[in-house]
């Protein structure tokens, strides 16, 4: 009886944990998501636009998206 209410008690208080997101990682996975929507969309816009789009997300200055 007491190692299910320890339980509870761990379990409750991984589930009201109020952990805020590395805001660094949250802004990597959004441009992640937006690059692989790029890429998904390049039949579907011009190619004056990929480009641009693209020359952005892997800007020199700035290097969001580097390859691997």
């Amino acid at each position: 009886m007491v190692l299910i209410e320890v339980l509870c008690y761990f379990v409750s208080k991984l589930m009201r944990s109020d952990q805020t997101p590395d805001v660094k990682i949250v802004k990597q996975g959004q441009l992640i998501i937006r690059a692989r929507n790029l890429r998904a969309a390049v039949n579907f816009i011009s190619a004056k636009s990929f480009r641009a789009r693209k020359n952005y997300y892997s800007n020199e200055g700035e290097r969001f998206i580097t390859r691997a």
